[in-house]
């Protein structure tokens, strides 16, 4: 029994992923999150006005301002998206009324 028991443990141990395998899948994880946002960042200031394409609407504080609030309000914004966003764009500022423990 000793013995089976050594055996299921050798076996299992060659089959599990190597630290630097986990670690890549992670970190592939957290680019394709990563890309997610900034892409969905993108389409949202589109679609809300804030953004420089043709349906945009300029690309003026106020604009950046009532876009993040409409997609704030209809709630399209999780608190790690928000996060996000602020760290990724330092000159995005919240608009008035936001609520920090909301998220």
């Amino acid at each position: 029994m000793q013995r089976n028991r050594e055996a299921l443990d050798a076996k299992v141990a060659s089959q599990r992923p190597s630290l630097m395998e986990r670690m890549s899948v992670e970190a592939a994880r957290d680019k394709a999150r990563a890309a997610a946002l900034r892409a969905m960042g993108s389409t949202l200031q589109e679609v809300y006005g804030g953004g420089s394409g043709n349906g945009g609407g300029g690309s003026a504080g106020n604009n950046t301002e009532k876009w993040l609030q409409s997609a704030l309000s209809d709630g399209l914004l999780d608190a790690e998206e928000v996060e996000y966003l602020k760290l990724t764009q330092p000159n995005l500022t919240m608009p008035a009324g936001f609520n920090e423990k909301a998220y």
